[in-house]
């Protein structure tokens, strides 16, 4: 049986960072979103896979990741985590959600598929 990956190998990228890195992680990994983080793990931003296509078509490969990544994410705080609505991700449209602490710090990334009703 195979051993899931943890999100932090695979979707956080650690800033500074190159635009180009992304891009060769994502040939690998496939993720559909990036989280870009600080040494502390603070979610600074996401980046989409459409992002990184805007990228190569803007010949912006070789720029920082904060030139493209979205600093206005949608997120659950762990402290409401009991609350929140699982149809966030049907009304925003949204695959994943990070999960951050209460000083935005990414604990986790929950999956539509992580509830029951979507399986």
């Amino acid at each position: 049986m195979m051993k899931a990956r943890n999100f932090k190998e695979t979707s956080v990228i650690i800033a500074p960072a190159r635009v180009s890195e992304i891009i060769r992680k994502f040939v690998v990994e496939k993720s559909k979103y990036y989280y870009i983080c600080n040494e502390s793990y603070k979610l600074l931003g996401v980046v989409s896979q459409s992002d990184l296509l805007m990228s190569v078509l803007l010949n912006k490969i070789d720029e920082d990741v904060m030139v493209i990544m979205n600093p206005n994410f949608i997120f659950i705080e762990r402290s409401s985590m009991e609350d929140t609505n699982q149809n966030i991700f049907f009304d925003k449209g949204l695959t994943e959600v990070p999960v951050l602490s209460t000083s935005g710090e990414l604990l986790d990334v929950k999956s539509i598929f992580d509830y029951d009703c979507f399986k």
